[in-house]
């Protein structure tokens, strides 16, 4: 009698606008779409809308907190600029986040807040939230986010920096100013001077200190 062979579970999800993915392996499949999500936030709102109720179709049958906390802040770079009450949720995201004992996401979420601001245009406001992101990042950890807020908004870069621009400093400000006026800029890189750089194939603001933005 042959061996009986191993078939991996593959579950079939449909998003909002009939596009349907088989997932080989859920959980990594719902990290991955989460993290397609909040990177597409910063560029695209509507198909980050998609991408969103995709990845929530995966992180209903997992339990992964991070993950689903990485989907709560697309939600937010989402809406970042509307009245959608961005600022109040990043309070509750900040709050339930350190309770459940990953206070490593704090800077990511001050990052979506001055996004928020960014676009809104508010100097003042973007000026205060890049002083809570120094006071987080003063261990030097995730210190990159802070040369990331201050680009978006326009500012000066801050002498000493580690991080290495591929394009220039302008670009992602002009991303926040063309967020609800097309065309898009072109895909953007940022990397870390000691980091990897993430190519097209995926990428996301995280510990190895890259960002792509398309």
């Amino acid at each position: 009698m042959a061996p009986r062979r191993y078939r991996p579970c593959r579950r079939r999800l449909r998003s909002r606008t009939g596009r349907s993915r088989t997932a080989r392996c859920p959980g990594r499949a719902g990290h991955r779409q989460t993290l397609l999500a909040l990177v597409t936030a910063f560029t695209d709102p509507l198909r980050a809308d998609d991408e969103l109720a995709l990845a929530h179709q995966y992180l209903a049958q997992l339990d992964q907190r991070a993950t689903t906390f990485y989907a709560a802040v697309a939600a937010l770079l989402r809406d970042a600029g509307t009245d959608r009450d961005v600022i109040d949720r990043a309070a509750v995201l900040h709050t339930e986040s350190t309770v459940a004992g990953l206070p490593w996401l704090t800077p990511l979420i001050h990052t979506a807040v001055a996004f928020h601001h960014a676009v809104r245009d508010a100097p003042d406001d973007l000026t205060a939230t890049i002083h809570h992101l120094r006071e987080t990042t003063a261990t030097g950890d995730f210190a990159y986010y802070v040369d990331i807020a201050t680009a978006m908004g326009g500012l000066p870069q801050l002498a000493g920096s580690a991080i290495q621009w591929l394009d220039d400093t302008h670009s992602p400000r002009t991303l926040a100013r063309s967020r609800h006026h097309p065309p898009r800029p072109p895909a953007r890189h940022l990397s870390c001077a000691k980091g990897r750089r993430i190519g097209s194939g995926g990428g996301v603001l995280s510990a190895s200190a890259s960002l792509i933005i398309r």
